[in-house]
C-alpha cells in the first residue's frame, strides 16, 4: 500500500471519528464538530529532499475539528499538492505519532509529489493551542521514509473556523 493510499485510508477515519458526514457549516458548531477553513502550515524538509514551504489550510479538504474532546484531521497544501496533514484525537502536548495520531508531508520535487507518512513514532506532533474554533501546534519527525527516499521534517501549523 503506498504512503499516499496510508495517509488517505488513515485521514478518513479520523474524520469518520469526528462525525464528517454530518457537514458542519462554517462558524457553526454541529454535534459532530466543525469544519476550519482557514490557517496556514510551515514545513521545513531535509534529507533526499530538500524544501520549505508555508502553505494554506486546503479548502477542498474536509477540515474538521470537534473540541474539545474529539479529534481533528486536516490538511494543507498549494496548488501543486506539496502539503502537510495532521489528525488524530485532540489533546494538549506532545504526542507521538501512533495507530490514532498520523503526519503526513507531501513534497513536489521536479513536479512530482511524494507523500511521506509517520504512523508508528517517527514525528512527535505537539498542540499549543485548542480552542472552540481554533487549533494550532508543530511537528518534528526524523527520518521519514517513502521508497528509497528519507527525510527529517519539522513545522508548524494553525487552522481557525
Amino acid at each position: 500500500m503506498t504512503a499516499a493510499r496510508i495517509v488517505s485510508v488513515g485521514l478518513a477515519m479520523v474524520l469518520a471519528a469526528c462525525g464528517a458526514n454530518e457537514g458542519p457549516q462554517r462558524g457553526r458548531p454541529g454535534p459532530l464538530g466543525r469544519r476550519l477553513v482557514e490557517g496556514e502550515a510551515h514545513a521545513i524538509l531535509r534529507g533526499d529532499i530538500r524544501s520549505e514551504f508555508t502553505v494554506p489550510l486546503d479548502p477542498t479538504a474536509p477540515n474538521i475539528f470537534q473540541p474539545p474532546d474529539g479529534g481533528f484531521a486536516l490538511n494543507w497544501a498549494d496548488k501543486t499538492a506539496q502539503g502537510v496533514g495532521v489528525g488524530g484525537p485532540l489533546f494538549l502536548g506532545s504526542r507521538a505519532t501512533g495507530e490514532d495520531l498520523s503526519v503526513s508531508v507531501t513534497a513536489v520535487q521536479e513536479g512530482l509529489p511524494t507523500v511521506f507518512g509517520s504512523f508508528a513514532g517517527e514525528c512527535d506532533v505537539t498542540i499549543t493551542t485548542a480552542g472552540s474554533d481554533v487549533i494550532a501546534g508543530s511537528f518534528v519527525c526524523e527520518e521519514l521514509t517513502e521508497g528509497a527516499l528519507t527525510i527529517d521534517a519539522q513545522g508548524e501549523f494553525t487552522a481557525r473556523g
